[in-house]
């Protein structure tokens, strides 16, 4: 435990260091500021924008709904992606420059790289969210008049993907050892999962549910129970991905 306690230091100094803590925080921070800009402005922008379009048809206020359509297909579409590029490199970098050699030829246990990585990464991950989740409500409840329901496992459902993704970055990490091998091998995954969601009866187990489905859960369309297998599952890849990592980064040359 000690030893891991020392290695995360020297993760979170690298973080701020390389910049990833500030870069994370601002896109974090951006992503809950705009949304509910973006859900407030919307009627007034279509309106100057398509003059014609808004005498023809009645344009509907927008309300608090709105500003959680908003945040989650930013935070998705944009946050989950970004989070990819900053994080994809966090171990592939370590194995181009060489310093993990010098570690590990000191007697580090590889499995202490491995975890302290990928810990790193769900930790400023998590900060961030949080502190991005936490100023999304409060300027949500300041613009509109609070509405929904299950707004917290909403929330919780992006994160629990955003620590997916991360898992399946280190083990994508110790496979390819490349950057670009890392993006591809997530474009990959993801890729796969549009592709077996195809299949209805598979689609409420994958991943991917927990971020196609957080509106269905604050509009009451869904409940806790229903996304039971996809957490269940997404739980697995988490501890299959992070305890192949640590099996395939023993067997592997530096």
């Amino acid at each position: 435990m000690k030893i891991l306690m020392v290695m995360l230091r020297k993760e979170w100094m690298e973080c701020l260091r390389t910049y990833k803590v500030v870069s994370v925080l601002a896109i974090m921070v951006f992503i809950a500021i705009m949304s509910p800009l973006t859900a407030l402005m919307m009627p007034d922008i279509i309106k100057n924008s398509l003059p014609d379009l808004a005498d023809k048809v009645t344009i509907p206020e927008a309300t608090y709904f709105h500003s959680y359509t908003q945040f989650f297909k930013n935070m998705n579409q944009i946050g989950l992606i970004l989070m990819i590029l900053i994080f994809g490199g966090t171990l592939t970098a370590e194995f181009s420059k060489g310093t993990l050699l010098i570690l590990l030829t000191k007697g580090l246990s590889r499995k202490y790289v491995v975890l302290s990585k990928w810990l790193m990464a769900v930790l400023l991950w998590s900060m961030a969210y949080i502190f991005s989740i936490v100023v999304h409500y409060m300027y949500t409840n300041y613009y509109f008049e609070p509405l929904g329901q299950q707004r917290w496992i909403s929330y919780g459902m992006v994160w629990q993907f955003g620590v997916v993704l991360l898992s399946v970055i280190i083990l994508a990490s110790v496979v390819t050892k490349s950057y670009m091998g890392v993006l591809i091998s997530i474009l990959v995954l993801v890729v796969g999962l549009f592709l077996l969601n195809l299949n209805q009866h598979i689609a409420d187990y994958s991943p991917l549910y927990l971020i196609q489905n957080n509106m269905n859960m604050i509009t009451g369309e869904i409940h806790i129970t229903d996304i039971y297998q996809a957490v269940i599952v997404s739980v697995t890849v988490i501890i299959t991905s992070i305890t192949s990592s640590i099996i395939v980064f023993n067997k592997s040359s530096i």
